[in-house]
């Protein structure tokens, strides 16, 4: 579907004014302070997992061995394996910009990426002029759940949503139209895609399978007078369906590979200790204090219609979606479904909201208890989701699409129009949470001499006084504060190091003490338990790095 020039244009400036909304901190301190918290742990921990990938671009590694928790193998599964992202990161490092800069530009570009995809599908699939599907992508670009969060880098793959189902669309229409060749090279590019995006960010990959069930079992349902007539192209279908199903199964050997043997290493989890994560009916609608329009007036409507609700001081608390939003799109679906003789893009339009509607569903608790229980027990893949909430993140963009939709065909007076459409973009801006220091991370975690010839292998002491960091919880500290270092010098140096912080630690692996009582690795008991690792693996030509000094001494 081509545009004109300004058109084009008119793109380009939407898109850009979406990207300043975002990052007008950033531009105005010239990157110098980034998405995250204060800690930056997180940050040090995706940016050192990506600057594995660069190593392994470069051809100086093993792309299943992200270098910690030395000898364990296969540590690129311990959590998301951020692959895709790690492709899109190269090329900023191979331009000599710093790991923390490059991973932020990651996250910009991921913007970009989304923003296209939501314009382009909906223009494609569900025939929105321009002006509506530029709304759309605005909306899905701005999202709330995901700006808030935007320095979790691996949830910001959300944006490959709308591509995987552009493929998927397209890859359904071949098949109907009996294009054997589009069929096969759209189902293996979905394939391929799906594969990879599985070793990039399971919790988006797995939470876009189990939607995209919810959506194929309704248009089952939607289209079942059709089925019959297409049993000839279902006979003749067979070669082509196979040759799909084959690329499929090749394309997730890659991710059952890595993570299957990890996951009978180190254990699932268990539904108790993930239940909190669903979502009261409140908690839907849960923008989060940082946001700036919407978040006032809901915490006034909540004062007045649940005046026991507390806000949760729980980090993901703020995973909800505008009220107006939800609200306009289950008055499409409502509205929608009576139509006679529906075209097939109002019938993908109300499959596609009742998917994602049922969606949502599936994660509501009420008196405590909440149908994701069975999903978590019944489901391959689900105990492997510890928050579950995330889920929102993608169940936005059917969301904004229907809740658009409508608006396009209600045909409102300018003056309903403009306010409304000012308060669907303005109900997604949000004060970010903006405090890492980038010269100071690079200075404590990038800047590093070079190891001794004969260090194989490293681990790190502590920083001074590292257990009173940041004014956070001193377990907290003691758990991440020099293992996240230890992770990304281990990156820059190109040794591996026996430390490690990750979303599954080994079974065994006791260098890292229990959430509450982590012991400090400024202890006596930390060396000894150093010493007893190093011993117990037979650990050779290793060194210990003194993070306050950069230091380098040779142990054995």
């Amino acid at each position: 579907m081509s545009i004109s020039i300004n058109q084009k244009l008119k793109v380009f400036i939407v898109l850009l004014i979406s990207l300043i909304v975002i990052y007008r901190f950033q531009f105005f301190n010239n990157f110098s302070i980034l998405q995250g918290d204060l800690t930056a742990y997180d940050n040090t921990i995706q940016s050192s997992i990506l600057e594995h990938w660069f190593n392994f671009f470069k051809g100086n590694t093993n792309w299943l061995d992200a270098g910690y928790f030395y000898p364990y193998s296969r540590t690129i599964a311990q959590t998301d394996g951020y692959f895709l992202i790690g492709i899109i990161y190269t090329p900023f490092r191979f331009l000599g910009i710093e790991p923390y800069l490059a991973t932020e530009l990651v996250g910009l570009t991921l913007k970009i990426i989304g923003f296209f995809g939501a314009l382009i599908l909906s223009r494609r699939v569900f025939k929105l002029s321009l002006n509506y599907s530029l709304l759309v992508s605005t909306l899905f670009t701005l999202s709330n759940a995901m700006t808030s969060h935007g320095y979790r880098i691996q949830l910001a793959t959300v944006a490959f949503v709308p591509w995987l189902f552009l493929i998927h669309f397209e890859t359904i229409k071949s098949f109907f139209e009996k294009n054997w060749s589009r069929f096969i090279r759209h189902g293996t590019l979905g394939s391929i895609f799906f594969g990879a995006w599985c070793i990039t960010c399971f919790y988006m990959a797995w939470f876009y399978a189990f939607y995209s069930a919810i959506l194929a079992l309704i248009l089952l349902y939607a289209f079942r007078k059709n089925l019959k007539n297409y049993t000839v192209i279902f006979e003749s279908s067979l070669k082509p369906l196979l040759t799909v199903i084959f690329f499929t199964l090749v394309s997730l050997v890659p991710f059952i590979y890595a993570y299957y043997p990890k996951s009978l290493e180190t254990g699932t989890r268990v539904y108790e200790k993930i239940s909190f994560t669903t979502l009261t009916f409140e908690n839907f609608f849960q923008l989060g204090s940082n946001n700036m329009f919407y978040s006032p007036i809901y915490t006034k409507l909540l004062s007045v219609f649940s005046p026991n609700y507390q806000t949760s001081n729980w980090e993901y608390y703020n995973m909800g979606i505008n009220l107006v939003i939800f609200l306009l799109a289950l008055f499409a679906l409502i509205k929608f479904s009576s139509t006679k003789n529906k075209s097939f893009e109002l019938k993908l339009l109300v499959s596609s909201t009742a998917a994602a509607i049922i969606g949502m569903l599936t994660i509501l608790q009420i008196f405590g208890k909440s149908p994701w229980e069975y999903i978590f027990e019944l489901v391959p893949g689900a105990k492997a989701l510890s928050v579950t909430n995330t889920f929102m993140l993608l169940l936005s963009l059917p969301l904004y699409i229907s809740s658009v939709y409508l608006i396009s065909r209600l045909r409102l007076k300018i003056f309903v129009l403009i306010p409304l459409v000012a308060l669907l973009i303005a109900s997604e801006i949000n004060d970010p949470l903006l405090k890492v220091d980038r010269k100071v991370q690079f200075s404590m975690n990038v800047e590093v001499s070079k190891p001794p010839v004969e260090c194989e292998v490293f681990y790190a002491g502590g920083w001074q006084n590292q257990e009173s960091f940041y004014g956070v919880w001193e377990w907290i500290n003691n758990q991440y504060a020099h293992n996240v270092s230890a992770m990304m010098i281990a990156q820059i140096v190109n040794i591996p190091t026996i430390n490690g912080m990750a979303s599954f630690i080994p079974k065994d692996y006791d260098l890292v003490g229990p959430n509450g009582t982590a012991f400090s690795p400024n202890s006596q008991e930390y060396e000894d338990r150093v010493q007893k690792y190093i011993k117990k693996y037979n650990i050779q030509n290793i060194c210990k790095l003194e993070l306050n000094e950069k230091k380098w001494t040779f142990i054995n």
